[in-house]
């Protein structure tokens, strides 16, 4: 295994494979979010680059991880020379890399809290073959120029949506009042909570004096009450109940709330458009039956005259 790309001229990289983390570092104002494999386009160099969060209440500087790679057979063991050290220096400008034609964003020296960093740096991969990754953070380097090292870090697995029972699974989606985010952020986990951070059902990881998910917006607290997997079997068992439809309803009612109130801007203009298209024919109808009337009203005149004329003229002779 190489070290970590250095700055050069610039470098045009593919995406090969991108993989999420199902855990949370217990203790640690770091928390891993995700990865991706990618793939120098010139020269097929393979590189990894992961991206952390930063939960605590302090800037930071620098990251220390540890990363190892594993085969990924049925009985895992460590590739040779496939457990390596790296530190990460926000300090120090990354190279230039455009991901997929997408152009690099602008460079931080620094992580503030609920910021997401390290993405924009490259860990060189050898031609060793590995299926599953490992990492864990060794030293914290604060923008205040304190330390903190770590020789290792609990951590606290979560849950996938892949492991409820049907029934549970149709539960979730009956007390679902956040349905119109589905589309974009589908729900992946059961939700989880450690000392200094908790993930959304979406897969994102928040501080935990964040009371909504800085991805998707969801509210944290209804997910603690609603989205246990306890919780979800007594929905799923009290189905049949008439306190059943009751909460669905109640629940379709938020849901449009939410919809309503998180409106992406084009589906705005949209829903703009089409209010503008139905008082203009409400407008155009109004207007039809005005002359309608109008009509009807001369026509109705005219005969009046006609049959006055009529009675004079029989009057005279």
């Amino acid at each position: 295994m190489s070290g970590l790309l250095e700055k050069g001229g610039k470098y045009y990289f593919k995406i090969i494979d991108r993989f999420e983390f199902n855990f949370v570092f217990e203790n640690c104002p770091v928390q891993i979010v995700s990865g991706m494999t990618v793939s120098d386009i010139q020269t097929n160099k393979l590189f990894l680059s992961l991206s952390y969060l930063n939960v605590g209440e302090k800037a930071i500087k620098g990251l220390g991880v540890q990363i190892l790679f594993y085969n990924g057979t049925r009985v895992n063991y460590i590739l040779p020379d496939a457990k390596k050290e790296y530190y990460i220096d926000l300090e120090k400008a990354p190279p230039t890399v455009f991901v997929a034609d997408k152009k690099p964003e602008k460079h931080k020296k620094s992580a503030e809290k609920d910021s997401v960093f390290g993405n924009d740096y490259y860990i060189e991969l050898d031609d060793s073959y590995f299926k599953k990754i490992e990492t864990g953070i060794t030293k914290i380097v604060f923008a205040d120029g304190t330390e903190e090292s770590y020789t290792a870090v609990s951590r606290s697995e979560y849950d996938s949506f892949s492991t409820l029972k049907k029934e549970e699974l149709s539960a979730y989606k009956d007390i679902n009042i956040y349905r119109s985010a589905e589309e974009k952020y589908p729900a992946k986990v059961i939700p989880a909570q450690s000392e200094i951070a908790w993930v959304c059902c979406c897969g994102a990881k928040n501080s935990n004096d964040l009371k909504k998910c800085a991805v998707c917006d969801r509210d944290k607290e209804w997910q603690f009450e609603n989205l246990t997997v306890r919780n979800l079997e007594k929905v799923a068992q009290d189905y049949n109940n008439s306190e059943q439809a009751i909460r669905r309803k109640a629940s379709e009612i938020r849901a449009e709330v939410y919809h309503k109130t998180n409106l992406t801007k084009e589906q705005q203009a949209e829903k703009d458009k089409r209010d503008r298209e139905a008082l203009e024919r409400a407008v155009k109808q109004q207007q039809r039956s005005e002359r309608i009337k109008k009509r009807v009203i001369a026509l109705v005149l005219f005969w009046l005259i006609v049959m006055a004329v009529y009675v004079v003229i029989r009057q005279q002779f």
